[in-house]
């Protein structure tokens, strides 16, 4: 999943060597022409192989017949036709191809359904040339949306949820880090995951950075009340079911 904006710094541990960016193919379809040419210098500037553009939406599903593109990276807000009949005809095209919406507002353009239609990724804008090359390689080698949050009814406690369970792992490898020098390794693809997560989390929780906070107070208070141990679990589980007798 690709979660970076140009204000986050984040220790990235994803690479990509210089022959696996020549071998890479980009559609930039972007209907304003100043931010689709600096998006096309930005890649070429990155070692990315061939990138190609489009001044509309139409026309980006127009340059699929007859090629292939590894990637392409769209505007989320509506051109000649809306972000999500483009995402759903291209894919229909070249269902391998890696799609990266591009947006002003993620909010306000609607990226997460693009991301449940099927987009691998995002790009927050404006963008910096780090954030840029982290999105494409985040989207490329990263994990894919997890599941729970593509199916979630509620949004704003999944991604708590998700973020939650990323600061568990971080803080139990640390743990473990301290006693067991090969798990040392472990540490900085944890922190860069729970640090992605909390991006995505800032971003697309509904209610904004309000709705985050009262959503994380909502899941604290659920956890704080739960049991701790397995045998503290089953003693509650065991209880409910009497209850319900």
């Amino acid at each position: 999943m690709a979660t970076i904006s140009p204000g986050v710094e984040i220790p990235f541990f994803l690479q990509m060597s210089p022959k696996e960016r020549k071998a890479i193919e980009i559609l930039v379809c972007e209907d304003k022409v100043n931010e689709r040419n600096c998006m096309k210098m930005a890649l070429r500037g990155l070692g990315y192989g061939q990138v190609t553009d489009a001044s509309s939406l139409s026309q980006g599903l127009k340059r699929l017949d007859g090629r292939v593109f590894t990637h392409i990276i769209f505007q989320a807000r509506k051109s000649d036709i809306t972000a999500a009949e483009f995402l759903s005809s291209a894919l229909a095209k070249t269902a391998d191809t890696i799609f990266l919406a591009s947006s002003l507002e993620p909010t306000i353009d609607n990226v997460f359904s693009l991301l449940i239609a099927g987009a691998r990724g995002y790009l927050v804008c404006p963008y910096n040339i780090a954030s840029l090359d982290q999105a494409f390689i985040q989207a490329t080698k990263g994990d894919p949306m997890p599941p729970e949050l593509l199916m979630a009814k509620d949004r704003n406690e999944a991604l708590v949820a998700i973020t939650m369970s990323n600061l568990d792992r971080v803080a139990t490898t640390h743990r473990q880090a301290l006693k067991f020098e090969s798990v040392k390794k472990l540490v900085p693809p944890d922190m860069a995951k729970l640090r992605v997560s909390a991006e995505m989390a800032k971003v697309f929780c509904e209610g904004g950075f309000d709705g985050f906070c009262a959503s994380l107070e909502k899941f604290s208070e659920k956890r704080s009340n739960a049991p701790s141990t397995k045998l503290g679990r089953l003693r509650k589980r065991l209880n409910d079911n009497r209850g319900e007798l």
